[in-house]
């Protein structure tokens, strides 16, 4: 340990500074000497589409593995790990950033030139989206195929690229309820293991909420949502309360999370009571503006069905006229 005098009224200052120096060497020695802590390397980030290709299935997989990995898919006893918890492992971003990325307009907003964010997408999505680390389609497989089969998508999107045979041409790891040989990197949803770890976890009413779960499971510190408004429909009146249960949980953790402004998740227009007076003012003005457009809409119905009628006398003076042409046809002077 270095010690220092601090009674130094009485040293000469020539004293103080050559005693400096050497208490500076000495510290110089100490810092050079002292080992520095064994870190683990940081993998650099996995490019799209390698990742899904490492994943291993059984432990014959693991000799196809480069050894800097082994500790990544498997533990201590040389058993593959769940192809979860493989996938994780291998994303290997030193800050873990997630982007859950849904269908509606916000979803260009996404951060899809910063490597350092993952992206996670799902259903038939892929075919609009420029990067893609991870896709989830969490429902039965007669539901994956059911545009398909009922031809929704008929000359938008082909036919190839949607459904099952989207999924197969995916080269990230694609979450589904089940591992299918059909779909080479499908792999199963841990549902157990993210229901059992949360309070209330089986609250899932639509896949954004599954994809929140995962990702608060693996530790993700932020989470944005995009794509994801859930403003109309009765569809989405009923899913929108779940999403909104899970970006609570994930706040509740401390976790960062981001939703654009142009998004209704999480978004009310007033605080129940202490902004009553304001929503008082707001339904009234409503209530009004509906009024004077009802009005309208009377009248112009009214106008409407006035147009109608005066057509349709119209069309039978028209008529009236022709069935007399015909009777007094033969008076015509070019016969």
């Amino acid at each position: 340990m270095l010690k220092m005098n601090l009674a130094y009224e009485n040293i000469p200052k020539e004293e103080i500074e050559l005693k400096t120096e050497e208490l500076i060497k000495q510290a110089d020695a100490v810092m050079v000497a002292s080992p520095v802590p064994a870190t683990p390397p940081v993998l650099p980030v996995r490019p799209q589409g390698q990742l899904a290709t490492m994943l291993i299935r059984n432990k014959e997989d693991l000799v196809k593995v480069p050894k800097e990995f082994l500790r990544l898919v498997s533990d201590k006893d040389g058993n593959p790990l769940p192809e979860w918890i493989q996938c994780a492992n291998l994303m290997n971003r030193p800050h873990k950033k997630v982007a859950i990325v849904g269908f509606a307009d916000t979803r260009d907003q996404a951060p899809f030139d910063d490597l350092t964010w993952e992206i996670w997408g799902l259903n038939d999505l892929h075919t609009m989206l420029k990067r893609y680390d991870r896709w989830f389609d969490i429902h039965p497989r007669d539901n994956i195929e059911q545009d398909t089969n009922l031809m929704r998508n008929r000359g938008q999107t082909p036919p190839e690229n949607i459904g099952l045979s989207g999924l197969r041409k995916l080269n990230v790891p694609v979450y589904m309820q089940d591992r299918f040989e059909d779909i080479p990197n499908s792999m199963k949803f841990p549902l157990a293991e993210v229901t059992s770890a949360f309070p209330m976890g089986k609250y899932m009413t639509n896949s954004i909420s599954y994809m929140i779960a995962l990702a608060i499971l693996e530790g993700f510190e932020e989470i944005s949502v995009y794509g994801v408004d859930m403003a109309v429909g009765t569809e989405y009146v009923n899913q929108r309360p779940s999403c909104e249960y899970w970006i609570g949980v994930a706040v509740g953790r401390g976790i960062k999370i981001y939703i654009p402004d142009a998004s209704d998740l999480c978004k009310t227009r007033f605080m129940y009571g202490f902004e009553a007076e304001k929503q008082n003012a707001f339904n009234n003005k409503t209530r009004v503006m509906r009024g004077s457009m009802q009005e309208r809409h009377r009248n112009i119905a009214a106008q409407e069905q006035q147009a109608h009628d005066a057509r349709m006398q119209y069309e039978g003076a028209i008529g009236a006229l022709n069935e007399i042409d015909k009777i007094w046809s033969n008076l015509d002077d070019k016969i």
